[in-house]
């Protein structure tokens, strides 16, 4: 992967990403702040719509974070989520709905969307050009494939990410 300019940031986009973002960091010679993965990205997406559909509101009202490992693994933090800011437990219709199995129905998306279109990351490039665009603009917040020193390991957590590459998780 050498030799790579110091100041390059690198975005880690393929499966598995918290095994490749690793390796990455492990491999490229720049600062672990300046490699990260697509993270539960694309999963996140996939719930906030389905949210948002369920509860006839723009994805954009639907805001909450899919934390750990991307796959099967993730999960999202329901007691931090939030409906148009106002926590997701105590939004008006949201009584009926089981969020785990809401959760695991949103995931398995990936293997419908793999029936049907014969892939599953035709979402990938969206998310690419955007997450460019925070590159070139300013910061953002959203769940990254990153680093955690205590496990020796990257997962998706939130983070804050830009020109400088990640500056906080």
């Amino acid at each position: 992967m050498k030799p790579i300019r110091p100041e390059t940031l690198m975005l880690v986009a393929d499966e598995p990403n918290d095994v490749l973002t690793y390796f990455a960091q492990e491999w490229s010679g720049l600062p672990r702040a300046h490699v990260f993965g697509i993270g539960t990205t694309l999963e996140a997406c996939r719930v906030r719509f389905g949210l948002s559909q369920i509860l006839g509101l723009h994805h954009s009202s639907v805001s909450f974070h899919l934390l750990g490992a991307t796959g099967k693994h993730s999960f999202v933090s329901w007691s931090l989520a939030q409906i148009c800011g106002i926590p997701l437990r105590s939004f008006p219709g949201i009584n009926d709905l089981n969020f785990d199995t809401f959760l695991q129905e949103a995931k398995c998306k990936c293997s419908e969307i793999t029936e049907r279109k014969g892939y599953h990351a035709f979402g990938m490039p969206l998310f690419l050009l955007t997450s460019s665009n925070v590159f070139l603009t300013i910061l953002r917040r959203s769940c990254q494939s990153v680093r955690v020193p205590q496990i020796d390991s990257c997962v998706a957590l939130p983070a804050v990410v830009g020109a400088e590459g990640i500056s906080m998780v």
